[in-house]
């Protein structure tokens, strides 16, 4: 799969709460019909899973995370901490999602989950992150969406 330097820059704006130019981006001929943006944006939420959950984490951790990710007065209330929860497990333990979660539910809460996982990244180190996930992504050839069983 390859994903384009304007599909990168699309993600990086979302991330860092640039919506006029994620909307320019994102209007970009290509862009918004196909795989690149959701495959590149999963890979991105795998990788930055891993680094904020490093080897030998415990579920608890998991569930601590979700439940500040839904709460504070910045919060996102409405996620549903069972499908953020199952997200990230599957992305830390290399598993397709179980059932069949609704896509825009589950594209929506891996977006908000990413956001977080990221937000204490400066510019380079997001650059870095996004840059290696482009790297995987075009290496493995395909997008790493979460699948259902």
């Amino acid at each position: 799969m390859t994903i384009s330097a304007s599909c990168v820059a699309a993600l990086r704006a979302a991330l860092v709460g640039d919506a006029a130019g994620f909307e320019w981006l994102a209007g970009q001929p290509g862009l918004a019909q196909g795989e690149e943006f959701p495959g590149l944006m999963a890979m991105a939420f795998v990788a930055a899973a891993r680094r904020r959950f490093p080897a030998g984490w415990p579920a608890a951790d998991v569930i601590r995370f979700v439940g500040q990710v839904r709460g504070g007065d910045s919060g996102h209330p409405e996620l549903s901490p069972t499908l953020a929860e199952q997200l990230i497990l599957s992305a830390l333990r290399n598993v397709p999602l179980h059932g069949h979660p609704d896509e825009t539910a589950t594209a929506y809460t891996q977006f908000v989950l990413l956001r977080e996982l990221v937000s204490d990244l400066d510019g380079d180190q997001l650059s870095a992150l996004l840059a290696g996930t482009r790297d995987d992504a075009e290496r493995t050839g395909r997008p790493a969406r979460p699948s259902s069983r």
